[in-house]
């Protein structure tokens, strides 16, 4: 929840994983909110580019709660989520099936939070996850090079212990693709 006057950043990883949309939510006066940003269709591409996507509403700071376009977006902000995260967690070996199990990533985690491996299909990845203080997940950062093309992508990361899981929720430095990645250890 955004702060009086302030702001936050907002993921919404639709329940299909068909869409992914990062949002800036700022609040004004006494209980105005607006969020802007984009929203990508799953899985991204060219032909499926990313759309400016743009709500507005309501928010009460003192119940942490926010409804945004009148109702259709509702919060209710949980403490348990704004628990610490441990950066050990998230350290060892992951892998992951895309594109129908037509793609295979294996990828390391160092205790460090350096992030590294390949793909299947020759792409190599490198990045850095890093525990956040203020919430249960992590600030993520990840550069994809495929035949000698980099692209770099920032976004947030969560763990579930059990089954361990992390799901990476990305997008582009130039904010033009977005990429959503669920690995198991």
């Amino acid at each position: 929840m955004p702060a009086a006057a302030g702001s936050t950043e907002l993921w919404l990883l639709s329940a299909d994983l068909r869409s992914l949309s990062r949002l800036q939510v700022s609040a004004s006066g006494v209980d105005a909110v607006s969020a802007t940003g984009k929203t990508y269709s799953l899985p991204n591409s060219a032909a499926s580019p990313a759309q400016a996507a743009s709500y507005s509403g309501s928010a009460n700071l003192t119940n942490l709660s926010m409804s945004l376009n009148p109702g259709a977006l509702q919060f209710t902000r949980n403490d348990a989520l704004k628990a610490a995260t441990n950066q050990a967690d998230v350290a060892g070996n992951w892998r992951a099936t895309l594109g129908g199990q037509t793609v295979a990533l294996n990828w390391n985690i160092a205790a460090t939070g350096a992030l590294s491996g390949p793909s299947s299909t020759g792409c190599s990845y490198s990045g850095q996850l890093t525990a956040r203080s203020d919430a249960s997940a992590y600030n993520a950062s990840l550069t994809e090079t495929c035949n000698g093309a980099s692209v770099s992508f920032s976004g947030i990361a969560t763990y579930r212990a059990n089954p361990a899981a992390l799901t990476l929720a990305l997008t582009s430095t130039d904010a033009a693709q977005a990429m959503v990645v669920s690995l198991t250890k």
